[in-house]
């Protein structure tokens, strides 16, 4: 069957907030060979790391 690629999307979303260092961080103690994340570009043509295409499940849509 062949080997596993241990993949942490989002870091480790189960146990901080998703695309955040702290998540990041934690996968990478976890012992976690890759973390994947999903970039857009923002209208000002920032890039923004956010998994959804709208901020309003994880946000309050202000940035908080």
């Amino acid at each position: 069957m062949g080997n596993v690629a241990v993949v942490a999307h989002r870091g480790a979303s189960g146990e901080f907030p998703e695309n955040t260092r702290s998540a990041f961080e934690e996968a990478i103690r976890l012992g976690v060979e890759t973390i994947e994340i999903d970039v857009h570009l923002a209208r000002d043509k920032s890039m923004v790391i956010l998994h959804d295409y709208a901020g309003d499940r994880t946000s309050n849509g202000h940035g908080d």
